[in-house]
């Protein structure tokens, strides 16, 4: 267990840091559902190439981003 909350805290860091590291942490057939927000009105759902190429236009949009895990 104490091995899956570092992963988690990982990715979480990766995502915090520079979103395009978070890649690794996908499976190859990984399918990410995004619900709708301020960037994306009607969310998005993508593929792990999808997610590399939002990743970089990501970087373009936004300077900085905290996540908190709570539980």
């Amino acid at each position: 267990m104490e091995d899956l909350v570092e992963r988690v805290k990982a990715f979480v860091a990766a995502i915090e840091t520079d979103a395009r590291t978070s890649i690794a942490f996908y499976a190859p057939d990984a399918v990410q559902e995004e619900f709708p927000n301020r960037l994306l009105p009607s969310g998005a759902v993508r593929r792990v190439a999808d997610l590399a190429d939002a990743a970089e236009k990501r970087a373009t949009v936004i300077a900085s981003q905290k996540l908190e895990i709570v539980s």
